[in-house]
């Protein structure tokens, strides 16, 4: 008998989590006493399982455990509102079979309330709100704290399945502050998917706009720091004990407040004031936070991979100089897009992995998630922090580029730490495979020694003149066609970093910008001058790329003086001249320029009317067949059978060898020379040279 009455107790009192699919909005109703949280058993007196059942789960019992009208119109609770209005459904047309579209507006239909209404504190079986809060954080007690609310009020969700809708708030600042925890304040549980807070750079105090916005995903550039928010997995911010956020008159004035809305039936008429709430103390604690963030920039993802990994490092040499002394790193916010499923960030120490800063094992997009640890990891000086993404790009129709936009992904980590003086507020971002701090540090990445470019090019008056003419009369002279066959051999202008001189982060340095929009010109240039003299002469006939290795060390632009003959009567190799009507200039007599350091063959020399004939024969034919512009194909006096460049020798002359023969390709440049910037180049070539 005892056994059967506890079976029929255990039958009576549990709770079938499938019955709440029998009730309109039944898997989002909301637990009284805390907004945030989902209150799974709706008919029961507690928000999971084993538990009496409350007055609504009576009344769905009695009325055959579906939902009906006569439930529907029930005020079960006795707070003046109906089930169905509570629920989310006021003229009770819903169906389990054939769902209507529902109101977002849903409160418990067993609890009482406002709970502690008198109405509702009146009933002595009504819910009653334990004093402990989902987020337990030590600082909601304490005496020294002050409060700062802050909501949407009634601001309009977008008519999107989802949209992010942002406000800026303006701090505190007439002294310095810590921020300590922040809990969150939800209005409408269903459509809520998400807050964010954003801490906006120290000192900043711009304007600010006092009404709700829609923006995206990440805010605007000056104000991406991630502190914390609310999310599935984040139920607010807790710092750790002794350790706040600078805000204030020396620290954060601004930050954006940021929720993920969710429409999913495109409801023109949703409105919400959900918001945090901020606790904070004018007493400065022991140990400071930063916020530093870690992330790679500017890839782009192949599509229909199953699996692409994306990897970046903040290298031991950045921290090296970046650092102080050593830090603790207290936790951690991962930030990829739709199609991104793991995400680990590791400290490495001497090459090997010692520590997991992060997993994000299982990641889902628009989902918040940090990591929280309970013992901060120590970091070093000489320590590297690597980050990896994994993406599954199965889905994808078109390649996907990084990009702040959802259609985009990304891969960053936000890291929280302390003591924030210890860490410069340095960028730990790369560009690609570019740690971006090796420029800020040692200039030196990716095998180009970036600083010495700049000089090179800040330094370089002449060459910028001439550069600067190029680019903004948007044709490619000799004179930057010949300093761009060499340029576009260095390290510093290929790959990756050819990119990141192109981008926008650079864009500020006018003189690089000149440079490289000159050469870009005569890349592009060169690229369709390819294809014409292809269509002309014979594949083979076309000089190839100049090599790296070839030795710059004495290259400078020709100036075009008369040539000669050596002391035994032989020709030596000459250089073609253009008139101001783009003719080629034919002089018989004229003597030719000598390439130094080199012995020419009797045998071996095609003189000089000989071969101007020829390449005028080739460039008439080609003019006839509409090619560009003859001003663009006067390049050379001739082009080898087959061969590769030997060298460039100090008059700016390319010979090529083949088979015992050399022919000689020579530019004459209508400005003046740009020889300076070419030794610059070569010496970072070389840099025991500098």
């Amino acid at each position: 008998m005892p056994i059967i009455f506890l079976l029929l107790q255990v039958i009576n009192t549990n709770s079938w989590p499938s019955y709440r699919f029998n009730i309109p909005n039944g898997n989002v109703v909301p637990n009284p006493c805390n907004p945030a949280d989902i209150w799974t058993a709706v008919g029961h007196g507690k928000p999971k399982v084993f538990a009496p059942r409350n007055p609504f789960g009576e009344d769905f019992l009695r009325y055959g455990l579906t939902w009906n009208r006569y439930l529907c119109m029930t005020d079960s609770d006795g707070d003046g509102r109906t089930n169905g209005e509570e629920l989310g459904d006021p003229t009770c047309e819903w169906e389990q079979t054939n769902p209507t579209s529902l109101s977002t507006t849903v409160s418990h239909p067993g609890v009482c309330e406002p709970i502690d209404s008198p109405v509702c504190a009146q009933k002595p079986d009504n819910h009653k709100c334990s004093s402990q809060r989902k987020l337990d954080c030590p600082s909601f007690s304490r005496n020294d704290t002050e409060q700062l609310k802050i909501n949407m009020t009634n601001a309009h969700v977008p008519i999107k399945l989802s949209s992010y809708v942002c406000l800026e708030v303006r701090l505190p600042y007439d002294k310095d502050y810590h921020l300590l925890a922040a809990e969150p304040i939800i209005d409408k549980t269903k459509i809520v998917d998400q807050i964010q807070i954003f801490a906006c750079d120290s000192g900043l105090h711009s304007r600010v706009y006092n009404h709700p916005f829609e923006c995206g995903e990440k805010p605007r550039g000056d104000c991406q720091s991630l502190i914390g928010g609310y999310s599935r997995h984040e139920k607010g911010i807790c710092f750790p004990p002794k350790s706040g956020y600078r805000i204030g008159k020396t620290g954060c004035r601004q930050i954006i407040f940021q929720i993920r809305y969710k429409n999913p039936y495109l409801n023109p008429a949703l409105y919400d004031s959900s918001g945090i709430t901020l606790y904070y103390t004018r007493y400065l604690q022991r140990f400071e936070l930063g916020n530093k963030l870690i992330s790679v920039t500017h890839f782009t993802l192949p599509t229909g991979m199953k699996t692409t990994t994306i990897t970046s490092e903040y290298p031991g040499e950045c921290s090296t100089m970046q650092m102080s002394r050593p830090i603790y790193i207290t936790g951690a916010f991962i930030h990829m897009h739709s199609y991104g499923r793991q995400q680990i960030v590791e400290l490495i120490r001497d090459g090997v992995p010692v520590e997991v800063i992060a997993d994000g094992t299982g990641f889902k997009a628009h989902n918040l998630r940090g990591t929280h640890l309970k013992k901060p990891i120590r970091m070093f000086p000489g320590d590297s922090i690597r980050t990896v993404c994994w993406y599954d790009t199965t889905t994808a129709k078109t390649p996907i580029k990084w990009g702040l936009l959802s259609t985009n992904e990304m891969c960053s980590t936000s890291l929280m730490y302390y003591p924030r003086n210890d860490w410069l507020d340095a960028t730990a971002t790369s560009f690609k495979q570019i740690p971006l701090c090796k420029l800020q540090t040692t200039g030196e990445a990716n095998g180009c020694h970036f600083g010495r470019l700049f000089d090179a090019v800040r330094q370089t008056d002449a060459t910028s003149i001439a550069l600067e003419h190029c680019a903004a009369e948007k044709i490619c002279t000799n004179a930057c066609a010949s300093i761009a066959s060499v340029a576009f051999t260095h390290p510093c202008l290929t790959g990756d970093n050819y990119e990141l001189l192109q981008s926008r982060l650079t864009r500020k340095f006018e003189r690089l910008k000149n440079f490289m929009d000159a050469l870009k010109l005569c890349r592009v240039e060169q690229i369709n001058n390819t294809k014409v003299l292809e269509a002309v002469f014979p594949t083979t006939d076309i000089p190839p790329t100049v090599d790296s290795n070839i030795d710059l060390s004495n290259f400078h632009i020709p100036t075009g003086e008369k040539t000669r003959r050596n002391n035994a009567g032989i020709p030596i190799p000459f250089q073609i001249t253009r008139s101001s009507t783009s003719r080629m200039s034919s002089k018989p007599n004229q003597r030719l320029r000598p390439v130094s350091g080199n012995s020419i063959h009797p045998q071996h020399v095609i003189e000089a009317n000989e071969l101007k004939q020829q390449s005028a024969k080739r460039l008439s034919r080609a003019h006839k067949q509409s090619v560009p512009s003859r001003r663009n194909l006067v390049r050379a006096t001739a082009f080898p059978t087959s061969g590769f460049p030997k060298q460039i020798n100090t008059r700016g002359t390319r010979t090529f060898s083949s088979q015992g023969e050399q022919k000689v390709l020579s530019l004459k440049p209508r400005e003046h020379p740009l020889a300076k910037l070419a030794n610059l180049i070569h010496s970072m070539h070389n840099p025991s040279n500098v």
